[in-house]
């Protein structure tokens, strides 16, 4: 074996140490995204705060949605995950709802009261006019789907909630996902996309009607007949599911099942069947689940419990099949202010008690994953109480992949895109294997060595190192990289 060989080889083997070793049990501080605008004082009135949060593929821009002041309609802006000046996305009178990315980090899909009725748009990240994708009313929330291309929405049906599709770009006609006759009042606070992007699940009341439990539903995302999951076992009163996600055959779910009145996370075969608590093993009994998010690579649970203090909804991540709970956020220190004296709608006495939350958003809008998994970002009121402002934390249970550029378990040709397209940047690090703080040579190298695991889905031959060298040497030469 030759020299050159050798060394490229070695480098593939010390950078994936270096990978592994800074990736796995090691948790970052949250840092807070300063946003100027945001309210400083509980006394200010109106107070400022951020509504929801999105974050970009690459993982280096917020999109938010708030009031920063200067009128009285929320509007959608974007800023440095690393904090800095916010830039006014859309020139738009009122956005509401999530502000969703492409999976190409090119558009930004959002919601905007267009003549007081809400519907869905988009507008290009480089700013702009947004443009209305389709003229259905949103009555509550949307979806975008993995790939970027289909908006699910709920809308009105009579007195129900009823679930349609249509495309993100083109005039592809209005799909029907539900019925309120057959599937009945979708629950608004459920209805997400597989992981495949292929179906959509969504909890219904139609079953129990009139004593709010739910039912459980999927449907592909082109239409057809929904297919009940049959939730087994005897259902307590009031059951209601909240939070629905899909991973690897299996339903995850917010719900009472267990123990009437304490909300935890559940799972259930998508075949259906008898659910079962998902064991976090410092999760006390009194404790209740809020929200939680699965991370894209389907391996870690961020949830929001009053896990350590009841009534203080704090965040944490669990392995996807359950264990020890690590709390994530900083510390709150925001004081519960509940008396107003002067009657100026501002409270003037507190009770002295902390009162800070991740946010207890009923659509779980207060915690999202960077695209990687390697991040959460959080809404919580952590300083101030009920100003809420973005947080961003390392996910400490996050294993990386040497040469896994996309994040999708595997490495394989759709990595090797990604360190070609971001090759010499030093703001789009998906490919920044060695974390070096630019994407070079030794990243190709990192891929190379892990060519084909844990699985290739390619079945496509690498390069031999040799080819290597000289293809990274070609290509580097051709855009003027130099070493550092």
């Amino acid at each position: 074996m030759n020299s050159r060989v050798w060394m490229w080889r070695e480098v593939a083997v010390r950078a994936a140490l270096v990978v592994t070793l800074a990736s796995v049990g090691v948790s970052a501080d949250a840092v807070k995204i300063v946003i100027p605008g945001i309210s400083t004082s509980a006394t200010d009135n109106p107070l400022r705060s951020v509504d929801t949060i999105g974050i970009s593929p690459d993982g280096t821009t917020l999109a938010f949605v708030a009031n920063l002041g200067g009128t009285t309609a929320d509007r959608l802006y974007t800023i440095p995950i690393t904090g800095g000046t916010p830039t006014q996305a859309v020139s738009s009178s009122e956005v509401d709802d999530i502000p969703f990315y492409t999976p190409d980090g090119q558009t930004l899909v959002y919601v905007d009261s267009d003549g007081g009725v809400d519907k869905v748009h988009r507008v290009s990240t480089a700013g702009g006019a947004g443009m209305v994708i389709n003229d259905v009313d949103v009555s509550f929330g949307f979806r975008l789907s993995p790939d970027g291309q289909t908006v699910v929405v709920a809308t009105r049906d009579g007195s129900d909630d009823v679930l349609r599709a249509f495309p993100t770009f083109g005039n592809g006609p209005v799909v029907n996902l539900s019925s309120s006759a057959v599937e009945g009042d979708v629950d608004t606070e459920t209805f997400n996309f597989s992981a495949d992007g292929t179906e959509v699940y969504f909890a219904t009341d139609s079953r129990f009607r009139g004593a709010n439990e739910s039912s459980l539903y999927r449907v592909p995302i082109t239409g057809g007949p929904a297919v009940e999951i049959p939730i087994a076992g005897t259902i307590p009163t009031s059951f209601d599911i909240d939070h629905v996600f899909f991973v690897d055959d299996t339903v995850y779910f917010k719900g009472d099942y267990a123990v009437n009145g304490e909300n935890q996370i559940n799972t259930l075969p998508v075949t259906g069947g008898v659910p079962q608590v998902l064991p976090i093993s410092n999760l006390s009994s009194s404790s209740d689940v809020d929200n939680f998010a699965i991370s894209p690579d389907g391996k870690t649970i961020a949830f929001s419990a009053d896990l350590q203090t009841i009534g203080v909804f704090e965040l944490f991540v669990v392995p996807i099949e359950g264990g020890e709970a690590i709390k994530v956020n900083d510390p709150f220190s925001a004081e519960a202010i509940d008396l107003d004296i002067t009657g100026d709608g501002v409270p003037d006495i507190s009770d002295g008690d902390i009162d800070s939350d991740v946010l207890r958003e009923p659509l779980g809008l207060g915690i999202v994953w960077s695209a990687d998994s390697r991040k959460i970002v959080y809404l919580a009121d952590g300083e101030v109480d009920g100003v809420f402002e973005p947080y961003v934390v390392e996910n400490p249970l996050f294993e990386a992949v040497p040469g896994d550029y996309n994040s999708d378990g595997l490495v394989n040709a759709a990595d090797y895109t990604v360190w070609r397209d971001t090759l010499n940047s030093t703001t789009d690090l998906r490919a920044d294997g060695d974390e070096s703080g630019q994407v070079g040579p030794e990243d190709y190298a990192i891929w190379a060595g892990g060519y084909g695991g844990p699985a290739d889905a390619e079945g496509v031959a690498v390069p031999e190192p040799s080819t290597c060298l000289a293809l990274a040497s070609c290509l580097l030469a051709s855009m003027g990289w130099r070493r550092r």
